[in-house]
């Protein structure tokens, strides 16, 4: 299109003839009438849109070609002009294939004849208004920026500044212009300016870092990019900046950070070295100089592997390389080596400088940026060589120790030296404390009331603020649950975060305490019992022995008030017979309970026989309970009130599950309980005498309760001669007898007792029969074949006796088969449960239940977390241990016990559970399995027993291994504690070095 030139601009304040407009402008002009009909075009318009005059004179504008395109746009300016007034207007006008920005002025004009109308006069500005848009689009995007732009003059001078820029700086448009770049930069930045600016004019551009001073006064460091351009017709500078604080601030932390990490690596008692991705050592501590006598100065920076000549004497990779790369080569130098997640651990022997070969712990961990790339590795080092030689010390004297004591970990916590609030306690603490951590940071011990004395809380807090370091002081401390702990503190300062802290090691010695009590407490007691045992032994027939018992017990024990209960057998009932109290509180007790206490009479049932019986050592919190419900609740209170009790000890006097009474220890609270070694040894001292003196008595009835006895005795009695070589043939024998030998009177007529007895008790015979000769009683155990092929157990108490003057044995006979099959399930469970923990504890509980029930096979597995296999803990099969073996849950009897219970299948296992694989291969027909539960209750693995025959589970075995399910589960949980606790301070230690 040709470009058209300037039009001249016409000011009308009256209507013109049309004939004239188009005779004196240039424009594109084009006449319409009041009807919209165009009456006349100018030339260059229909040049300029490419059309013939005679396509639209006399044609109304909007049925035209041009119509859309042109009056649509500048409808409101043509009514406005039509109405008498003058109107213009800057429009995009589509001109044949292109678009063009028009300057369109609309004048009211008058034709010849006299009507009115309208000339469109069209002035080509398409360049003048793209300019002009496109510096306003500019000057839009200039503000919108978010870096701050000015515009300079080599003087300095301000000639622009956008939004940013004002708002960074706090000033307002002309104040911001009446500054120079000088006002602007601090001392330190304005030195240099003259030199910035001498290498802007070389180079053409420019980036620095500066710092400038707002109109508040307030510094802020800005990164700026300077590039010179032209303005107008002379050079200036531009300006764009970029406020850095956020990235000043950040870089700071992170040389505090970098300072405080190397702090602490240093303060680490382990020998400890890090180094980065390329092998170079950045950081070497004290331990570690001392181990190998190589100084920080002399070794950080190195590389090629120099940390292992300065360990081994040779260049060859370390444990920590196995963080970048798994190099066979490095294993061959270590022992133990185990990997746990990305944490490598082992053993290894090395000699350093001036010392002798020492054993030592390794530990690598990686190290990670905050993207989770790996960006170097630490590795610890610990000399165990002391406790190699204990454990093995240890092992070499085992029959010297009874019990292998193992230390717990240390509790630690880290509590603000200037407002004593906690900012972090560990998982020991929360543990041995009951707190969880969320309900201690952020408070203080004061508000816990963790502290139980005072004075002593204050002389620690004195000693602190000394800045004087604490090293075992001993305080009681109240946890959660309100119970009084005496702990060992071990406290010094320290400073993070340019904060000082404290950090403490506290140690609950509360059962060490107790223990060197009870040690001086057993020590009496024993001096006392062995009194006891000799006041018994010599005390004349006939003599009433409670007196002496209870004067015993009462000196042993501290008790507020102590009686005996005798057990009358026959009518099941226990008897208080007599009672220690102090002066005065009898009365009280009698007035309280309406009758004196020994006109109490409390029945046995034969459940609480066996309680009795089998726990010998009973406790309880009430007199209610004790007495069997012969008291009331109400008067138990009121009496417990009184005498100041607060729990009470029942010592049942039984020898071979004979009951002969029961010793009873009221308490105070605050008191310390008797060890239970002691009262069963106290048990087993007055059982004996109440046994000798009933024996005694059961001697001196007559030949009709003799009978009656044999007749109605639970046990088996065999009556036979005592010859001068031996049991005799049999006299007589109760119907039990004949029950647990298995054979009938007649055909006992004709045997003697040695004809009964095993080839092992034969051997055995003649000691024992020169054991009745000298002490007239014996009592020894023996197994036993029925004629049916049935074993038994039994326990047999022999004693002599006169019969017509002639000596006579009496043998009282008794089936422990049932009992020993429930010693062997209580050895299996206390073997499972006593003097191991982790892995070996349930290795020992699979060897235990196997050797126990004759199993096949005794596994322990953990239930994986997205609930689908069961991961083996332990597993013995056919005698041998078996390693990292799992198997799918479901279609397996292990599902049903996971979810209902305790299950057993006696037999034919695999054809109820067709879909088990293993079930198939291992030839598995019985199957008895209970669930493990965690603390809360849930189910997080099996313990189940399985046997290639038909399983035949003795009984009370549910119980039993249900209780040591307990113990299984309880070490999966304490091995998942463990891990958590590694995993808290590997947070812990990742906070301290990524903390501001």
């Amino acid at each position: 299109m040709r470009k058209l030139g300037p039009a001249k601009v016409y000011t009308l304040s009256t209507r013109l003839p049309a004939e004239q407009i188009l005779s004196q402008s240039s424009d594109l002009i084009l006449i319409l009438d009041e009807s919209y009909t165009i009456r006349n075009v100018s030339e260059s318009f229909l040049l300029a849109f490419g059309i013939r005059k005679d396509e639209l004179e006399n044609q109304n504008v909007s049925t035209t070609i041009i119509g859309p395109g042109l009056i649509d746009r500048i409808r409101d300016p043509v009514r406005q002009a039509m109405a008498g007034k003058e109107a213009a207007v800057n429009a995009w006008i589509p001109v044949q294939k292109e678009w063009r920005a028009f300057r369109i002025r609309i004048i009211p004009l008058a034709f010849g004849w006299g009507d009115k109308g309208i000339a469109v006069m069209l002035e080509d500005r398409s360049e003048e208004i793209m300019a002009q848009e496109e510096n306003a689009l500019l000057a839009d995007l200039l503000n919108e920026s978010p870096a701050a732009i000015t515009v300079s003059d080599f003087e300095g001078n301000f000639l622009y500044s956008n939004e940013k820029n004002l708002d960074l700086h706090g000033y307002s448009q002309s104040e911001f212009l009446d500054l120079n770049i000088n006002h602007l930069d601090i001392s330190e930045s304005a030195k240099p300016i003259d030199e910035r600016l001498e290498d802007l004019k070389r180079s053409g551009e420019a980036s620095f870092e500066v710092v400038h001073i707002r109109k508040d006064s307030q510094q802020i460091p800005l990164e700026v990019h300077a590039k010179i351009a032209r303005w107008g017709d002379r050079d200036v500078v531009i300006g764009i900046a970029t406020d850095i604080s956020e990235r000043k601030r950040s870089e700071a932390a992170l040389k505090e950070s970098e300072r405080r990490f190397s702090d602490i690596i240093d303060f680490l008692p382990d020998a400890t070295l890090v180094v980065n991705r390329e092998g170079i050592v950045i950081s070497w501590n004290r331990a570690m100089e001392e181990l190998t006598g190589v100084k920080a100065g002399d070794i950080v920076g190195n590389g090629d592997y120099a940390y292992a000549t300065a360990m081994y004497g040779e260049r060859h990779p370390f444990l920590l390389d196995l963080i970048f790369h798994d190099v066979p080569d490095v294993r061959r130098h270590y022992r133990h080596l185990r990997k746990e997640g990305c944490t490598f651990t082992a053993e290894t022997a090395l000699t350093p400088p001036n010392a002798g070969e020492r054993i030592v712990w390794l530990k690598a961990s990686p190290l990670f940026d905050k993207d989770g790339r790996i960006t170097g590795a630490i590795e610890s080092i610990r000399d165990i060589t002391e406790r190699k030689r204990a454990e093995e010390e240890l092992r070499e004297s085992e029959q010297k120790f009874a019990t292998v004591f193992q230390s717990n970990p240390v509790a630690l916590t880290l509590v603000s030296a200037t407002d004593g609030v906690f900012v972090e306690v560990n998982t020991t603490f929360s543990v041995h404390t009951g707190y969880a951590r969320e309900e201690i940071i952020g408070r203080t011990s004061e508000e816990l009331g963790i502290f139980a004395d005072d004075d002593a809380y204050a002389q620690m807090v004195s000693l602190l603020r000394d800045q004087r370091p604490i090293h075992g002081m001993e305080l009681r401390c109240r946890i959660k649950s309100g119970e009084i702990r005496t702990c060992r503190f071990s406290s010094i300062g320290i400073m993070m975060g340019g904060r000082p802290h404290i950090l403490s090691m506290v140690e609950d010695i509360t059962e060490r305490k107790k223990a060197e009590e009870a040690r001086l407490q057993q020590t009496r007691a024993l001096a006392t019992l062995n009194t006891l045992a000799i006041e018994l032994a010599s005390m004349p027939s006939g003599k009433a022995v409670e007196k002496t018992i209870l004067k015993t017990l009462m000196e042993m024990s501290g008790a507020v008030a102590t009686w005996f209960s005798d057990y009358d057998p026959v009518d099941r009932t226990l008897r208080v017979t007599d009672m220690e109290i102090a002066p005065g509180m009898l009365e009280k007790v009698v007035k309280l309970l309406g009758k004196r206490p020994f006109d109490l009479r409390m029945p046995v049932s034969d459940e609480m026989y066996r309680e009795i019986t089998r726990d010998i050592i009973g406790k309880k919190k009430t007199l209610t309970e004790v007495s069997f419900g012969q008291i009331p609740p109400l008067v138990s209170k009121t009496i417990q009130k009184l005498a100041g009790i607060d729990r009470l000890i029942g010592i049942a006097c039984v020898i071979e599950g004979q009951l002969y009474g029961i010793s009873m220890l009221a308490m105070k609270s605050g008191q310390l309980d008797p060890s239970t070694e002691i009262l069963k040894s106290f048990s087993h001292i007055v059982a004996v005498s109440l046994r000798r003196r009933r024996a005694e008595n059961a001697l001196r009835e007559s030949e009709e309760r003799y009978r009656l006895i044999l007749e109605n005795a639970n046990d088996g009695i065999l009556v036979n001669e005592m010859t001068p070589t031996g049991p005799g043939k049999f006299i007589d024998a109760n119907v039990q007898a004949c029950r647990i030998l298995g054979m009938s009177r007649e055909e006992m007529q004709d045997v003697r007792l040695i004809d009964l007895d095993t080839p092992e008790m034969k051997e055995r015979s003649h000691e024992i029969f020169q054991e009745i000769v000298r002490n007239n009683h014996a009592v020894f155990q023996t197994n036993y074949r029925t004629k049916d092929n049935r074993e038994k157990t039994i326990d047999i108490s022999v004693n002599l006796f006169d019969l017509n003057g002639r000596p006579t044995m009496l043998s009282v006979v008794r089936d422990i088969t049932g009992r020993k099959a429930t010693e062997s399930a209580f050895r299996a469970m206390v073997t499972s449960m006593v003097g191991t923990t982790g892995m070996e504890s349930l290795d020992r509980i699979t060897e235990s239940i196997a050797a126990w029930l004759g199993a096949d096979c005794v596994m322990i597995g953990e239930i994986t977390s997205d609930r689908e296999r069961v991961q083996m803990l332990s597993m013995l099969l056919d005698g041998k241990k078996i390693v990292d073996f799992s198997y799918s849950l479901k279609g397996t009897p292990c599902e049903n016990t996971a979810e209902k219970g305790f299950c057993v299948y006696p037999d034919e296992v695999r054809r109820l559970f067709p879909g088990s694989r293993d079930l198939r291969e291992f030839n598995i027909r019985g199957y008895a399995g209970t669930p493990l539960r965690n603390f809360e209750g849930q189910v997080v693995g099996v313990l189940c027993i399985l046997t290639r025959k038909p399983l035949n589970l003795p009984p009370q075995a549910r119980e039993i291994i249900e209780i040591i399910a307990v113990k299984a589960a309880a070490e999966i949980g304490r091995r998942n504690a463990l891990d958590a606790l590694n995993e808290s301070e590997r947070k812990f230690q990742a906070l301290s070095r990524n903390h501001p």
